[in-house]
């Protein structure tokens, strides 16, 4: 039976996936991947800085092919097909790890991290100092 109201089914479309080589007026090459987009999906990027700062004559045949192996990954990846696995998704995140622009927030987490053990580990030093000026330790 059909409703009057239910619209028709449609196709569902990926568009916008692109792989974009830029120049600056430095002469220096930014490599960028932009993902898939569709009515069903988007991915959370909006798009990847693989390379930047590149020499013109650093891009050699083999870096352009390895790249647009790492551009088809990444079509795979953030395409509607692929929701759901966990090789694509973590693709994803490394990519995104990659990304220079992720570098500072990185370093952040990083040194957060690196502070909060330090605080732990002087608390401990002092409790031992406390103990060990009090003749409480080593034990005996």
């Amino acid at each position: 039976m059909r409703n009057g109201n239910a619209q028709e089914p449609r196709p569902a479309h990926e568009t916008d996936a692109a792989l974009c080589f830029s120049q600056d007026v430095s002469g220096r090459v930014a490599i960028l991947l932009f993902p898939y987009k569709s009515d069903l999906s988007k991915a959370k990027e909006d798009n990847i800085l693989l390379q930047f700062g590149l020499l013109p004559n650093d891009l050699t045949e083999k870096v352009i092919r390895k790249t647009f192996k790492t551009f088809f990954q990444y079509c795979v990846a953030t395409s509607t097909v692929s929701t759901g696995s966990y090789s694509a998704y973590a693709f994803r995140q490394w990519l995104s790890f990659r990304d220079m622009r992720n570098k500072k927030a990185q370093r952040d987490v990083a040194f957060r991290m690196v502070e909060k053990m330090l605080v732990l580990a002087l608390t401990a030093v002092g409790a031992w100092a406390t103990l060990f000026v009090a003749g409480k330790w080593p034990l005996h």
